[in-house]
């Protein structure tokens, strides 16, 4: 079975996507700035810690911890949860379009028939997995954000992490090592020059990021 397939003006849409990935991470980092629970002290809290609860009790204790908090932050912590969830969705198919778009194209610069196509393909593909168990966590996280939710039973627990570590794990494999062979490639010098200018814009989308997310922590911080 062939599962590689050549992208016609596959790094102009590489940056797109890539562009779209960091505007929205962006959007998600202002609502992620107000998230905040009261577990015995206030804390703030991510997205991310929610990912990898530790126990039944924990995504629980966090959520729970938002009510112990004023009314009125109450609100505001809950409206900006829900809105990165939410937000989220549209994030998915940025951030793994943008990882199967790096696979592919890497994918077409090792040869054909050869192990690398078939690896790089492949998990191309595998990112459709990845959007699938991202969508599952969301949906197992948003009915929990509410006012007295109850300890996860430990089989639910169980599939939630398994969940996130299958996303994670097939995410993370596919951009590091097709990053890596992409460096690789441009270190050996075999690549098209006309990419050259898709390589300056990425470089531009990732210093805009960066700059506009110091920026904001240092107002948050202010």
């Amino acid at each position: 079975m062939n599962l590689y397939f050549e992208i016609e003006h596959g790094w102009m849409w590489f940056c797109i996507a890539s562009g779209a990935t960091l505007i929205l991470a962006l959007l998600m980092q202002h609502y992620g700035a107000d998230l905040a629970t009261k577990v015995g002290a206030r804390r703030s809290f991510t997205i991310i810690d929610l990912e990898f609860p530790s126990s039944p009790k924990d995504i629980p204790n966090t959520i729970n911890g938002i009510f112990a908090l004023s009314e009125v932050r109450q609100q505001q912590v809950v409206q900006a949860l829900k809105r990165s969830l939410y937000l989220d969705f549209l994030f998915m198919p940025a951030v793994y379009g943008t990882i199967f778009l790096l696979c592919m194209l890497i994918a077409d610069k090792c040869g054909p028939f050869s192990i690398g196509r078939t690896f790089f393909a492949t998990f191309a593909w595998l990112q459709l997995v990845a959007w699938a168990c991202d969508i599952a966590e969301n949906l197992m996280l948003l009915p929990r954000v509410r006012k007295g939710v109850e300890p996860m039973k430990p089989w639910v627990h169980k599939t939630y992490v398994r969940v996130v570590w299958l996303k994670w794990g097939i995410a993370v494999v596919g951009i590091v090592t097709a990053s890596m062979l992409a460096l690789y490639f441009w270190v050996k010098g075999d690549y098209d020059p006309a990419s050259l200018s898709y390589l300056m814009i990425f470089i531009v989308q990732l210093a805009v990021f960066f700059a506009i997310g110091f920026f904001f922590g240092k107002k948050k911080k202010g």
